[in-house]
């Protein structure tokens, strides 16, 4: 009996230690991370529609570990993919609007220990459309790099994604970014521009993007700022542009938002244009205002 008791009390610390062991290993790769094949398109082109097809849509294009959302033995990871008619909020799992449960796109869980052979940790991931499937995930400290293996089906032929980090630590005043939309105002955006109209007159000689919200432009002062991907399936514009979208809230397109077709300059200038009307015959995009980077 005493012999039993021992391989047990023996079996429960040697069970701590390796979640703790692991749990330590993981948080080693807090940060954003990127699917590297959309990351190498897109810092070319700093263009999602012109780097849409360098990765699958449905696949999760980013990923976001933060050590705040850690427990005992379970690792919170958020993730995006690039498509998707709704934009989401940047919480961590879910946050309440008017009495209603909001998800954000979508999150891994991961249980330690559970790590099989090759290295990889079994995960159920989930998203807002209710959407689950078996996958791993693996955390490789000799390349730095995560890879994501989703197991392949009769229909479908999978390889490991492979993930590179483009940010380290977290703004405390934004915790839980959505990683996709994080990556791409970092990617494309520069943080203080002079806002123009079209004919060039100066409606404000200063517009900040403060983590992920505009100051400084009086008909969106405080709004959130969102560059779609979602251009595959459009609605009310041609999928051969880039969308930037000022919404009160990241509830969903519709809410508050309003929409503008850009175009990025090699200074790095944003000029932004209308969204057509492609019921009708007048259809050209006529410039409204220029975000001149300084």
């Amino acid at each position: 009996m005493k012999y039993v008791l021992f391989i047990l009390t023996l079996s429960f610390f040697y069970l701590s230690y390796s979640q703790e062991k692991q749990i330590s290993h993981v948080k080693k790769f807090a940060g954003i991370w990127v699917a590297e094949a959309y990351y190498h398109s897109l810092e070319k082109t700093k263009s999602p529609f012109r780097s849409k097809n360098t990765f699958n849509r449905w696949d999760p294009v980013a990923l976001r570990i933060n050590p705040l959302e850690s427990s005992n033995d379970t690792l919170h990871i958020g993730f995006s993919n690039l498509a998707g008619h709704i934009l989401h909020p940047e919480v961590s799992m879910y946050t309440t609007i008017e009495g209603e449960k909001v998800e954000e796109e979508g999150y891994f869980k991961l249980v330690f220990p559970q790590k099989d052979s090759s290295g990889y940790y079994k995960t159920l991931p989930k998203t807002v459309q209710g959407d689950k499937w078996h996958s791993q995930l693996r955390f490789d400290t000799l390349t730095n790099s995560i890879y994501y293996y989703r197991k392949p089906t009769a229909q479908t032929k999978v390889k490991p994604i492979k993930y590179i980090k483009v940010a380290q630590d977290f703004n405390e005043e934004y915790p839980f970014p959505n990683p996709l939309y994080f990556y791409l105002r970092k990617n494309i955006l520069y943080s203080e521009y002079r806002l123009k109209d079209a004919q060039g007159n100066i409606l404000s000689p200063k517009v900040e993007i403060r983590n992920n919200k505009i100051h400084g432009f009086p008909a969106f002062e405080g709004d959130y700022v969102v560059i779609s991907t979602d251009l595959y399936d459009p609605y009310d514009y041609q999928e051969e542009e880039d969308i930037l979208v000022f919404c009160k809230n990241l509830v969903a397109i519709g809410h508050g938002c309003t929409a503008f077709v850009f175009i990025r300059n090699e200074e790095g200038d944003l000029l932004l244009f209308d969204v057509p009307n492609y019921q009708k015959t007048e259809n050209k995009h006529r410039l409204l205002y220029l975000l001149e980077h300084i």
